[in-house]
């Protein structure tokens, strides 16, 4: 049986057609021709595919039962039991500053656009005031990540009017998200299992980690008498965030923060917990998108997948602030089998060139990466 002491052996497709040969020339005799081509060699081919066919079905059975191979639905069922479930994907929001024509009235399910083709949705109607300003909410039409545009870009009318003269959008949009992948939702069931939610440092990351749509978050905590290195003033907590919603996160903050707790930050909201008004503060943390190249020697077995996973699981390990040193990536690529040899590795980002040196990450940026941004050169 596959299942032994040390887990699941998988089925040596030699030994198993062997196996099958063998059982062939019982059942009809030891002279029985089961050489490769002959009808009887086939039908013990048919039966070994088969065979193996099964224990892989075994195999994923297996793998499904435990947190750090599970996957799909099977993921899901098991998040049940540390009380989280899959983050699914969400719509992004913005506020757009419109100019244009008083008393004019900007119908709901307006379209603006970026000049890439991102379109948004207004939420509801909004009548341009005297001075000709108006302040219309609006929402993604498709729900990625994707969506969260960077500060005044979405600049355009889909079917422009004249009496709008001028759409902008002063801030980001927050909130748009991708469905939660396998490996980030084994993440963040790991993450919760060391850390449950709670007012510790861990706690308050785990909390904030499980709001629809964020990905990344920081918690300076100062408990001194004394203004920190980051400026933060003396026994307040500062959190960064990158995505999610603005009001869902200040909810889930009010719930996790002890008492009294002091929270600082250019995001502020007031909620109500149990009729006691609770004002919780954070920032908008700023991530960073790291494109990589990289120049490998290979041998037999190599996945430029786990390379790429690889890279991620490596970027992942830098907190907001940090300098990311390029050398820590070999002791990820080195243990992976076909890397012969890492002949270089260069990052780029925002607007730079390809660069091998380091990069110091400034104390409001994440540094994030996807499959796209990864580009893995082979040789052998």
């Amino acid at each position: 049986m596959p299942l032994t002491e040390d887990g699941w052996v998988s089925l040596n497709p030699d030994d198993a057609l062997a196996k099958s040969k063998q059982k062939v020339q019982q059942l009809f005799g030891a002279d029985t021709d089961v050489s490769s081509g002959s009808p009887m060699g086939r039908m013990a081919q048919l039966l070994t595919d088969l065979e193996l066919e099964n224990d892989n079905a075994a195999q994923d059975a297996y793998d499904n039962s435990f947190w750090n191979s599970a996957t799909g639905v099977a993921l899901d069922r098991l998040a049940t039991q540390i009380g989280i479930q899959r983050h699914q994907a969400q719509y992004a929001q913005a506020d757009l500053q419109i100019t244009g024509k008083p008393g004019y009235l900007i119908p709901a399910n307006t379209e603006f656009m970026t000049d890439n083709g991102d379109s948004f949705l207004s939420d509801l109607d909004t009548q341009i005031d005297n001075n000709g300003n108006a302040v219309v909410s609006v929402h993604s039409t498709e729900m990625a990540g994707y969506t969260n545009v960077d500060a005044n870009t979405i600049i355009n009318q889909a079917n422009p009017v004249d009496e709008i003269e001028t759409v902008t959008n002063p801030s980001a949009a927050t909130g748009g998200a991708d469905e939660e992948s396998d490996y980030d939702f084994r993440n963040r069931g790991a993450i919760n299992q060391n850390s449950p939610e709670g007012p510790t440092t861990g706690g308050i990351r785990t909390a904030l980690i499980n709001v629809d749509g964020v990905s990344g978050v920081t918690v300076q905590n100062n408990q001194s008498k004394e203004t920190d290195s980051h400026g933060n003033p003396p026994n307040t907590i500062h959190i960064y965030v990158v995505g999610g919603n603005d009001i869902a996160i200040a909810n889930k903050l009010a719930d996790v923060l002890a008492g009294g707790a002091t929270t600082v930050g250019k995001q502020s909201y007031d909620v109500n917990i149990f009729n006691n008004i609770v004002t919780v503060n954070f920032d908008r943390a700023v991530q960073k998108t790291i494109s990589f190249k990289l120049d490998i020697d290979v041998t037999s077995g190599f996945d430029v997948d786990a390379v790429k996973q690889s890279v991620q699981d490596y970027l992942a390990t830098f907190e907001m602030g940090d300098e990311i040193i390029l050398n820590k990536l070999n002791v990820n690529l080195y243990q992976l089998i076909g890397v012969k040899k890492v002949n270089s590795i260069q990052i780029k980002y925002d607007d730079k060139d390809w660069s091998d040196s380091d990069l110091q990450l400034d104390n409001v940026s994440f540094a994030v990466t996807h499959n796209e941004n990864i580009e893995v050169d082979i040789h052998g």
